[in-house]
């Protein structure tokens, strides 16, 4: 038995495995990359727009005061204020559909993660339930019923199925430890499948 327990990994927590995910995950990390580069341009288009300024200087006689006349003219593109207003709302339209796909991608890869906890947690729970109440109790069960078969208490019949109790409960156990073996792969697949060669910036995106 000690053998068995000893098959049985730490458990895993959720908060460490959400964390590793999302900051190795290359879905997230080009999401990532999408919205600052969407973010720079939007920034971009906001400082590109410099008018046309025509300046004409200007020469006319006047005849009452026979004198000459200069003034000075200016053009401005119209209109006046049209920072470019086209291209930023446009930017500003890219940046906020990157956003959004950053955080769809996000909410993919957690919701992901959450099923295959979900059957890891469950078949933990269970392996758990096994060594802390299942197999003692069988053990200790088979040990009372041995004693009492030794000493004339017990039949035969009752001996066999304390013994088969034990046995098929040991069996059980062992099912239920492949069952965590596979959800712990699941879980790590899933780490693994979602990770760059290092860290990378795209948890970080706000």
């Amino acid at each position: 038995e000690t053998g068995l327990h000893g098959c049985v990994s730490p458990p895993l927590r959720w908060e460490d495995a959400l964390s590793r995910l999302l900051s190795e995950s290359p879905e997230l990390a080009a999401a990532a990359a999408e919205v600052r580069a969407t973010r720079w341009a939007a920034q971009r288009a906001r400082v590109q727009w410099i008018p046309n300024v025509n300046v004409q200087a200007t020469i006319q006689y006047d005849n009452a005061n026979r004198s000459d006349i200069t003034g000075v003219g200016v053009a401005l593109p119209l209109p006046l204020f049209d920072r470019n207003q086209g291209n930023i709302l446009a930017a500003d339209a890219r940046l906020l559909a990157a956003q959004r796909n950053w955080e769809r991608v996000r909410l993919s890869l957690q919701d992901r993660l959450a099923e295959v906890f979900r059957q890891y947690a469950s078949a933990r729970q269970q392996v758990e339930k096994y060594r802390n109440s299942i197999l003692p109790d069988a053990k200790e069960t088979l040990e009372l019923v041995s004693s009492g078969y030794q000493q004339g208490e017990f039949s035969y019949l009752i001996l066999l199925t304390a013994q088969r109790t034990y046995f098929q409960s040991n069996l059980a156990y062992l099912e239920s430890l492949l069952r965590l073996k596979l959800a712990e792969a699941q879980v790590e697949g899933l780490l693994l499948g979602g990770s760059l060669n290092g860290p990378s910036e795209g948890a970080m995106v706000r």
